[in-house]
């Protein structure tokens, strides 16, 4: 029996290449449909710095349209393969099983679930039940896209809201580069909602893995790149910018700042 293996990223230059380094060292080789990987089976993946979640500094290329359409839609609620085409060039249509479509996008099937979190948090800070599934029992085996997320759960600790997400497969190449930052952005908004501080953010992935067709990209890394300062996160400065705009964030329920957050990701 393999044991869990934590991983602390404390940011994604130095943090996220010796984690690439690890899966492909001391990973299994399997092939799920026929394509080798090297995994790492019940990962916890764990950063306190999520301000630091996007790889900057080594050489790893970034679309940051794809991200923004993600995080957008996801807080929306929304799915949008149009947008997520446009910003992928194409790439997105790949994962749609009839061309207009995608079958596992998270956004629809979160949408009651981060509601439902922040009116639970709000009525009980102490709460474990502020969970949102994106997962059911009864998924397609047929579809190209399946959702590799199964939960996003949510508790307040020492003042400030950690974020918990189970996930049965990450790829650490192109999947850890993009949800890091976008599911620590839904962990901000979330916690801007609820009046805290975001806290800890957890990752555990039932298979976190590396395909071999990517081992000679990671392989090209290199840190020590300019690092341009802390990312921002999306609701930096908004309660000033209400403010401005005649309106007291103070005086907001937490399920009106979220409905706010909505509002402004459509």
């Amino acid at each position: 029996m393999n044991p869990v293996q934590f991983i602390q990223l404390t940011d994604m230059t130095d943090s996220y290449i010796k984690m690439l380094d690890h899966i492909i060292v001391r990973g299994n080789v399997c092939a799920p449909r026929g394509m080798k990987i090297r995994e790492i089976e019940d990962a916890v993946v764990t950063t306190s710095n999520i301000r630091e979640t996007m790889p900057r500094g080594i050489g790893r290329g970034m679309n940051y349209k794809i991200l923004a359409g993600e995080t957008m839609q996801w807080m929306a609620g929304v799915s949008d393969l149009a947008q997520l085409s446009w910003a992928s060039k194409g790439r997105f249509l790949n994962y749609s099983d009839d061309g207009t479509r995608l079958y596992g996008p998270y956004g629809p099937r979160s949408y009651r679930g981060l509601a439902r979190a922040v009116d639970v948090l709000a009525k009980d800070p102490d709460s474990r039940q502020a969970v949102a599934s994106l997962w059911t029992n009864e998924e397609s085996s047929v579809t190209k896209d399946l959702p590799c997320t199964l939960s996003w759960s949510f508790r307040i600790r020492g003042g400030k809201l950690n974020m918990s997400t189970v996930m049965r497969s990450w790829d650490a190449w192109t999947g850890v580069t993009y949800d890091l930052p976008a599911m620590t952005r839904i962990q901000s908004g979330v916690a801007w909602a609820l009046g805290v501080e975001p806290g800890t953010y957890n990752h555990t992935a039932h298979s976190l893995h590396v395909y071999a067709r990517d081992e000679e990209a990671i392989s090209l890394l290199e840190n020590g790149k300019d690092q341009n300062g802390p990312q921002p996160l999306v609701f930096d400065g908004i309660d000033d910018w209400l403010i401005e705009h005649d309106h007291d964030p103070t005086k907001m329920t937490p399920q009106d700042r979220w409905s706010f957050v909505v509002k402004c990701a459509r």
